[in-house]
């Protein structure tokens, strides 16, 4: 069966993963961090930063009816003596947010990042002790070492030094129970201590010298920059200040069946194929790791047992949104303390029904069994409810795509099973199809299609964990036909269970901490039922404090390092991607002059050559250009991005358009999580024009010229004399200049009152 609507309303914390129509939920639906595991969250403390508000839920959502909002929130050092600082999650990840005045034991001032829009992750906290020789390193993040230079005779300094990627930034002297905190920019952030480290106790020995530490605190040097404006994927950034980020939705947005709408960063709203609306928030991994799938939280300071977790706020569950069907739920019936006694950890998973893909052939049955899907074993003629929910299978495939297969040709169905067409007959509307496996016969039957047949072949197998007449696969052949060269045989439904690896549960058998106590048995007739699993644990389940719980087959509970007994459910699941895994991010066209910009990078469109199906490009980071370079159609160039991305862009086609010449391209991204994109977007160019009297005149330029030597600005114009001039304050002297840049002075020389114009790149694009 269908998870009950009685089930789905939770009584704890917070709400459910999924919102469904048929539940009767409120149209106005919040999810934080303890009902969606793709919000950051704090587990120590219990809080969680992020919430998403949808308004007005149909399948139509207006401008402003999704709203997202981001606080900060404080934190303890994991050095006790430094207080506190405060953090926030944004697009599910973890961010620094400010320092407060008397932080590190009055060393710093107050300091907020979100009130200047500029977001860093926090690479490292700790108060491990660790220690090093005069001479050797401390390796901290992002490219930085710490240097124990030299150790005094005395025992009472050490002389330090800072070094980023092998160049030496910062040194200092300091004594046993000094703090060492080096300083830098962050965009519009001045002075910011990046990097905190606790000298414990430096000592001389009579044959070495070391230095031990006890605390460190890093901060990344690069940074995500959120403006008002600026959009995430569909979310408009609407304000910012110390105390939130807010970002609405600039657009309508529809709820169409079967969507997978990409709203902001990673995170997306997957809806289900279905006339009723339901719909749940997913975040789609773009960098390949391990991470959690999280059940809502169970926290002693607010809740009550039983606790319970099912497919609706528990993301590790088997859940097929399509058809609003989960089968599992696990229960905590009591607590004592911090122990979950025998016998009161319940794991139950009930069977229940789905239709085919190929519609006309009804239902099929499924359970869920710590989170995967799997096929009761039918035999053929029994009613459904009687499936074996102890005897299961993996589901091969289930679809109704359509195949074409001509005589003598094969159709892999995945997991070393095939269908080969040995014969095609035409004018009996009939086709000789042989089932195999890993090469090896199986089966074969002739199906006819003529009026009055299904067109449809049920295989059913003997000795499958014991039965006999198992349903293993179905195939519906929809027409034969004749083609220009071969007669052809047309598939339209296809259903498999791997057999092969079929396997029985049984009374007693032990899932990691839980034993199988029960297995029901399906009923047919004027009241039926499905069979069920259920499970226990057969020994007492501690939950220490900071630690990890296992349960079985991957489900752990993880437990706050909290004097106030605090836990959730969770799943681990893997993204692996690939060594070449990308992320599409445009697929579109850039006009003449116009450019691509991805954070502070801009990839410009220089020229379009349209008869020789070619294109010119910059690439600028910031007010410098990377790279430029000629492509023609199909080729592709590539770049270094930000924290170890690579993008790339591939043009696919050139044409005149309706205004300028334009190219169309698509633009990847490998190795970077694109919800750290603050701006992804097509921009255009600016054109200025510098008004210039007769005399001389000081004057500069808001734009990065397009073309930025003195000779392509001015040179064109008989009224200005060259050369240019720029003061350097150093030298305290005049020199001339053979290129213009944004945010310097330069002095022209005209004759006659005149004006020179240019196009560039406006300040915003390449300077945040």
């Amino acid at each position: 069966m269908s998870v009950s609507t009685a089930n789905a309303a939770v009584n704890y914390s917070t709400g459910n993963w999924v919102w469904d129509e048929a539940l009767g939920l409120n149209t106005t639906y919040i999810w934080n961090a303890q009902s969606f595991s793709g919000f950051y969250y704090d587990l120590d403390s219990g809080i969680g930063s992020e919430e998403l508000e949808i308004r007005s839920i149909d399948r139509n959502l207006g401008v402003g009816e999704i709203i997202y909002t981001a606080e900060p929130f404080y934190t303890d050092f994991k050095h006790d003596e430094w207080g506190s600082y405060q953090v926030i999650g944004f697009l599910g990840d973890e961010y620094f947010a400010g320092y407060p005045d008397g932080a590190v034991e009055e060393a710093i001032d107050n300091v907020s990042f979100i009130e200047e829009g500029v977001l860093a992750q926090v690479l490292r906290d700790t108060d491990d002790k660790e220690s090093a020789y005069s001479g050797s390193s401390f390796v901290l993040e992002g490219g930085y070492a710490l240097n124990i230079v030299e150790v005094d005779i005395n025992g009472s300094t050490v002389w330090i030094q800072l070094e980023k990627d092998g160049d030496v930034v910062d040194d200092d002297f300091l004594s046993s129970n000094d703090d060492y905190i080096y300083e830098a920019d962050l965009g519009d952030v001045k002075d910011v201590p990046l990097i905190i480290v606790h000298i414990g106790t430096v000592f001389a020995g009579t044959e070495t010298s070391a230095v031990f530490i006890e605390g460190i605190f890093q901060i990344s040097d690069n940074y995500t920059k959120i403006i008002p404006g600026y959009f995430f994927g569909e979310m408009e950034v609407k304000s910012i200040s110390s105390k939130e980020i807010l970002l609405e939705n600039g657009n309508n947005i529809s709820l169409d069946q079967g969507s997978n709408i990409a709203t902001m960063g990673e995170l997306k709203l997957r809806v289900a194929e279905d006339d009723i609306l339901r719909f749940a928030p997913v975040r789609e991994m773009s960098i390949p790791g391990t991470y959690e799938l999280r059940g809502t939280v169970y926290d002693g300071n607010k809740d009550n047992v039983p606790v319970i977790w099912m497919p609706f706020n528990f993301e590790g569950f088997y859940y097929n949104i399509d058809e609003g069907v989960g089968t599992e739920q696990i229960t905590i019936e009591s607590l004592e303390g911090r122990v979950i006694p025998a016998n009161k950890l319940v794991y139950n998973s009930t069977v229940c029904s789905m239709e085919f893909e190929h519609i006309e052939w009804g239902n099929f049955v499924v359970i869920g069994f710590f989170g995967e899907e799997y096929v009761p074993l039918l035999r053929m003629g029994d009613d459904i409810h009687l499936a074996k929910a102890d005897k299961l299978s993996r589901l091969v495939i289930d679809d109704d795509k359509k195949y074409t297969l001509r005589k003598g040709e094969s159709l892999s169905l995945g997991k070393g099973y095939a269908l080969e067409a040995k014969q095609v007959d035409v004018d009996g509307k009939k086709v000789w199809l042989e089932f195999t496996k890993d090469g090896e016969f199986v089966d074969d039957e002739i199906i006819s299609v003529v009026s009055g047949e299904t067109g449809d072949w049920i295989v059913d197998l003997d000795s499958i964990e014991d039965e006999d007449d198992v349903i293993v696969m179905r195939v519906h052949v929809s027409q034969i036909f004749q083609g220009a060269v071969d007669s052809l045989a047309q598939i339209e439904g296809l259903w498999l269970i791997d057999y092969e690896n079929a396997f029985t549960i049984e009374n007693d058998d032990e899932y990691g901490e839980l034993e199988v106590v029960a297995i029901g048995n399906g009923v047919a007739g004027t009241n039926p039922k499905f069979g069920y699993l259920e499970l226990k644990n057969i020994s007492p389940l501690s939950l220490d404090q900071n630690s990890v719980q296992q349960i079985s087959q991957g489900m752990s509970f993880r437990i706050a390092d909290s004097d106030t007994l605090r836990f959730y459910l969770f799943e681990k699941a893997s993204f692996e991607g690939s060594p070449g895994f990308e992320v599409s991010l445009y697929r579109g066209d850039i006009r003449e002059g116009d450019g691509y910009r991805l954070n502070n990078y801009v990839i410009e469109i220089t020229d379009v050559f349209v008869e020789a199906n070619s294109a010119s490009y910059y690439i600028y980071e910031r007010e410098n250009m990377v790279e430029d370079g000629l492509l023609e159609i199909n080729e592709t160039v590539e770049f270094d991005f930000e924290g170890g991305g690579k993008v790339r862009m591939r043009l696919l086609s050139v044409d005149m358009g309706d205004l300028l010449p334009r190219a169309i391209v698509e633009i990847t991204i490998s190795n970077y999580r694109v919800s750290n994109l603050y701006v992804n977007e097509v921009t255009s160019r600016d054109i200025y024009t510098i008004p210039l009297q007769k005399g001389w005149n000081l004057v500069s330029t808001p734009l990065i010229p397009m073309n930025p030597d003195v000779n392509s600005i001015f040179g064109d114009n008989e009224d200005v004399i060259l050369p240019v001039y720029t003061w350097s304050p150093t030298n305290k002297q005049y020199y001339t200049v053979n290129t213009v840049r944004i945010g310097k002075g330069y002095w022209v020389l005209a004759l006659n009152d005149t004006q020179v114009t240019f196009t560039g790149t406006p300040y915003s694009w390449l300077m945040v």
